[in-house]
């Protein structure tokens, strides 16, 4: 049995060897020319990964659109062209026309506040006083108890855990939530790429600079004015589409 292994091991090698050292034919080697031209043009860093949207996107559809041409396919995609259009969901973003009052003070967006993706795009007037939680106006969270009492939970989502704190004051008559973080933990910050569902109620994260100068005195009473407006980001995707008709009964999609 060694001696047969040996010996079949050995025409492998062999075999493999004369394989390699046949030189290919001259077809074969346009086809592997092709192939890195091809590679080398896709792959190129000014096309920045091919991501969607991109002028990356753009130069590398164009190439395979002109590949596909002197190929002889027909165009296949929207309107009789060779490009097949679709929409991409990149998350939530802030619009420039939200805005945060705080006794006349105007709150810097993203650097004083900014509100979480699953906030509810609404406006707000109201007068009230940080310690109060009453119905129809905003109310106050400090994040402090929550954070420090799950420090050594691995799973724990703030996020999620603000999204149903936002839910149960909604429900018991709040018109918005401000949550701030009173604690020696980094600020939170707007995550985009959250992709959740809208509570009822604007809800908005107040910085910690910001809390010690705006919301400093818990008794006193604050007039806010706030709108939140956040919208759906798009880009736009698109597949290149050729069309090899050689009168077959069914197609293969690549």
């Amino acid at each position: 049995m060694k001696n047969y292994r040996s010996g079949l091991l050995l025409m492998l090698l062999t075999s493999s060897s004369l394989l390699f050292g046949q030189k290919l034919k001259k077809a074969d080697k346009l086809i592997v020319a092709n192939i890195q031209s091809h590679i080398s043009f896709l792959a190129d860093d000014k096309l920045e990964g091919r991501k969607a949207g991109t002028n990356g996107e753009k130069l590398a559809g164009e190439y395979i659109r002109q590949q596909f041409e002197k190929a002889g396919l027909q165009p296949k995609g929207n309107e009789k062209t060779w490009f097949q259009s679709f929409d991409i969901y990149d998350g939530k973003k802030v619009l420039p026309s939200s805005l945060l009052l705080i006794n006349g003070h105007d709150l810097k967006l993203n650097t004083d506040y900014f509100p979480f993706p699953f906030s509810a795009s609404k406006r707000v007037d109201a007068a009230v006083a940080v310690a109060l939680s009453e119905k129809g106006v905003p109310w106050f969270t400090d994040l402090k108890d929550i954070l420090e009492g799950n420090s050594d939970n691995p799973h724990f989502d703030p996020l999620e855990s603000i999204q149903q704190k936002a839910r149960k004051a909604a429900a018991k008559g709040a018109t918005a939530l401000f949550v701030y973080n009173n604690t020696e933990n980094e600020d939170l910050s707007f995550n985009g790429n959250m992709n959740t569902e809208t509570v009822p109620i604007p809800v908005l994260y107040i910085t910690r600079a910001a809390r010690k100068k705006y919301l400093g005195d818990e008794s006193a009473m604050l007039d806010i004015k706030l709108k939140v407006d956040i919208n759906d980001k798009r880009r736009t995707g698109n597949n290149v589409a050729g069309y090899l008709d050689n009168g077959a009964g069914h197609t293969i999609i690549i």
